[in-house]
């Protein structure tokens, strides 16, 4: 009989011993589960950052091609207009040269009579 309560409380501190084993394994995996969920965590966190950078840098993109497309028609605008205001001095450059129709007007005929003789000194 003292064999098998032997055997018995072997048994008892073998299952006592496996039962710890299982307790600390389980602490560990719990400890492991919480460690990877803040991973997990941190993650969402930075993809969440990137993807409001991504957005911003999309939408400063489209700002940037609607301003660009803008200056380009302001500057299609100003080069009209200058070549224009061009033309239209090359005329009138040629009509004071008399060289419009054989009007035998020159440039110095177009300076007014009443400029002063000298610059004003201050």
């Amino acid at each position: 009989m003292f064999k098998k309560i032997s055997k018995l409380g072997l048994a008892q501190q073998v299952a006592v011993g496996f039962s710890g084993k299982v307790a600390s394994l389980v602490a560990e995996i719990t400890a492991d589960s919480q460690e990877q969920t803040q991973g997990i965590n941190q993650v969402n966190v930075a993809l969440t950052q990137l993807d409001k950078a991504v957005q911003g840098i999309a939408a400063n993109s489209e700002e940037l091609s609607s301003a660009s497309q803008e200056l380009n028609a302001q500057a299609d605008n100003l080069r009209k207009t200058f070549e224009a205001s061009m033309e239209s001095i090359l005329q009138e450059l040629k009509h004071l040269m008399g060289k419009d129709k054989g009007k035998g007007v020159t440039i110095l005929d177009t300076i007014p009579q009443n400029l002063p003789k000298s610059l004003p000194t201050t």
